[in-house]
């Protein structure tokens, strides 16, 4: 079965959108003592699954200026974490994200041709 190219870039989007709503929601305060890294690896998983999604979509060779809009959206995100009054912006969060991105990008990178099967680009 062939998925609409499309489609997958509107779920892409849409996936986009959750991470900024997630993000940006309010959350229980962690105990400064006892801060854990499980949230790093939430921030890399996400943004990988990001870089993973756009860049088969693409599939083609330079995929530069989607590491560099992912890592800004990261970046965004935090900025946008700082002008609320119950969340704070992580230089480690945006580290993490853009780790991520360079995760997500190596897997596309090594993913099967073909996988997922893509409509053509239009």
């Amino acid at each position: 079965m062939i998925l609409p190219r499309r489609l997958w870039l509107g779920v892409g989007w849409g996936l986009a959108l959750v991470i900024l709503l997630v993000c940006l929601l309010p959350m229980p305060a962690l105990p400064v003592d006892r801060i854990s890294w499980s949230d790093k690896a939430e921030h890399a998983l996400a943004f990988a699954t990001l870089a993973w999604w756009f860049a088969v979509a693409k599939r083609a060779g330079d995929w530069r200026l989607l590491a560099v809009l992912l890592v800004g959206y990261g970046g965004l995100i935090e900025l946008l974490q700082g002008l609320t009054s119950y969340r704070t912006p992580s230089l480690a969060d945006a580290l993490a994200d853009a780790l991520g991105v360079a995760l997500g990008l190596l897997l596309a990178r090594y993913s099967p041709a073909g996988f997922p099967p893509l409509g053509p680009a239009k």
